[in-house]
């Protein structure tokens, strides 16, 4: 399966740059350069989506309604990533899951767990 590209507003800040992805609700982010707002944005698409079973369709660049210095970028979004990655209802952060302790009695931190609760 190819990519699907998101389209991305990039607003240029004092500093940095803001962006948004109108496709996706609620979907921004920001970076100091517009290589990190590329990549902070492929990120926040990747997380907004994350565990869903249909995706928003992706709309064309010239449909967006751009302000004086906005851009805009075609994010990838790499739908089989996060299909086998968080598939839905399942864990969405695995890494951050905890093994149970190995005996009730034990006081010691539980050691890091690599697997989906």
């Amino acid at each position: 399966m190819k990519n699907t590209y998101y389209p991305a507003v990039f607003h240029p800040e004092e500093v940095g740059y803001s962006v948004f992805v109108p496709d996706i609700e609620g979907c921004s982010t920001q970076g100091d350069t517009v290589d990190e707002a590329v990549e902070m944005a492929k990120d926040a698409i990747g997380l907004m989506l994350e565990g869903l079973s249909e995706y928003p369709q992706a709309s064309i660049p010239s449909a967006q309604t751009l302000a004086e210095g906005e851009f805009v970028v075609m994010i990838p979004f790499y739908r089989p990533f996060y299909r086998l990655s968080f598939p839905p209802g399942g864990s969405t952060c695995p890494a951050l899951s905890w093994c149970p302790p190995t005996s009730p009695s034990s006081r010691e931190a539980p050691p890091r767990c690599l697997r989906p609760r």
